[in-house]
């Protein structure tokens, strides 16, 4: 052998390497919620902000309605025992004779109130004597004050005319808070969407050939359409409900308690139970959730491997063999799913029926509170109203959530 000759059997171990290379599987690491934000833009930022905002007095506007539906209730009363007031006394229009014939009766100077009446003979004695004989205040309490209760025309109206000018400003700041969530939080996410998936397809397209080698092209193309969406759902409208549902239920749970810590705390039993039923529910359907995405994946990579193999396999005759793969491979989706509906159904059938087998508490026991005279009406509605409707968005929000917690794409 001459010296120009190269012996081919003197290649080193060392160099196998050079002839095939070893793909190293690192392994990939996850991304936090916030940093999906990473690729956003100043202006991108700035409409996420705005879009917060708009979630947190979205959020606000329900606590607000409440606080004004229970006054509103207290004025209403007030306007139907100024009514019978009225209609007892025969006096339709001398508010201020009615006043002080109130105070007359409720001083217990007999004989001041008996000069009273004879110097106004308008007052009708016969509708008061009957009324007064047919009525019985025991079952009420000790405290009813029914003079206490009257309302003249003009202070409800002035008090009226008020609660619907506050009517008005909640509407208008629903109307822009929905539009900054909606809008801003949905337009946002469209735009760093968009951004990721050309980064994505940027980066898979600069790969070596020996990974391209070993990922299904179906696949890629599944996953870059797939995990997007849960990003763009997680990053842009669900953003915007779940901060509205967790507002909304601080809120409510601030506002019952001021309104009446008593009737609160009682009906609060229900809020352990409702956090347990819905933190299973979200780890179920999440778990579930990540093997369909898997499966969905795996059935666009067995799609796209058919069709661009499509005159191979005609010509072979095993069209039915790839039918039956992929129908074996979607099949499991199917249990997922019904798995995913009876979870989803069952834990909101139960909190629903928590819910409102709690308004026996509200009525009940704030029946009493009312009788004892440490309740008023408008406030036990208020708690009634404030401890129901924050139950029911946090188990609407656990729903939501649950898009959240399915954002956490692989960065490989």
């Amino acid at each position: 052998m001459s010296e120009s000759s190269v012996d081919i059997t003197d290649i080193g171990t060392s160099n196998e390497n050079l002839i095939n290379p070893k793909i190293e599987e690192s392994e990939p690491k996850k991304v936090s919620y916030l940093g999906l934000f990473k690729y956003s833009s100043t202006l991108e930022k700035c409409m996420v902000i705005l879009g917060i905002l708009g979630s947190i007095a979205q959020g606000i506007t329900m606590p607000i309605m409440i606080e004004v539906m229970s006054d509103l209730i207290n004025i209403f009363m007030n306007l139907v025992a100024s009514v019978t007031i009225r209609n007892l006394t025969g006096i339709q229009n001398n508010d201020d004779l009615i006043v002080e014939f109130l105070s007359k009766a409720t001083s217990g100077n007999q004989q001041e109130l008996g000069s009273f009446l004879a110097k106004h003979p308008e007052i009708d004695m016969n509708k008061l004597q009957q009324a007064s004989q047919g009525f019985d205040t025991s079952s009420y309490g000790n405290d009813l004050n029914v003079a206490s209760l009257f309302m003249t025309s003009h202070d409800f109206w002035h008090q009226f005319r008020k609660y619907m000018l506050y009517l008005g400003l909640v509407a208008i700041m629903s109307f822009v808070g929905s539009f900054l969530m909606d809008a801003f939080l949905t337009v946002s996410s469209m735009r760093q969407v968009t951004t990721i998936r050309s980064l994505t397809f940027k980066s898979i397209v600069k790969q070596e050939i020996p990974w391209h080698e070993n990922t299904s092209p179906g696949e890629l193309a599944s996953r870059i359409i797939s995990d997007t969406i849960l990003i763009e759902e997680g990053i842009g409208f669900k953003l915007g409900m779940v901060i509205q549902s967790v507002v909304t239920f601080v809120a409510c749970f601030i506002l019952a308690y001021r309104s009446g810590w008593k009737l609160a705390l009682a009906m609060s039993v229900i809020i352990p139970i409702i956090l347990v039923l819905v933190m299973g529910m979200a780890v179920i359907l999440r778990k579930y959730t990540k093997k369909t995405q898997d499966a969905y994946a795996e059935l666009g990579g067995i799609a796209q491997e058919a069709f661009s193999q499509i005159r191979t396999i005609v010509s072979f005759g095993t069209e039915q063999k790839e039918i039956d793969r992929y129908v074996n491979k979607l099949g499991p989706t199917k249990k997922y799913g019904i798995i995913k509906g009876h979870t989803f159904g069952f834990t909101l059938g139960l909190v629903f029926g928590i819910v409102y087998a709690s308004f026996a508490i509200a009525f009940i026991y704030g029946t009493h509170l009312i009788q004892d005279g440490k309740m008023m009406y408008g406030d036990v509605l208020s708690v009634f109203m404030g401890i129901m409707m924050g139950a029911m968005t946090l188990s609407g929000c656990g729903a939501i959530f649950l898009k959240l917690l399915n954002v956490n794409p692989l960065l490989n």
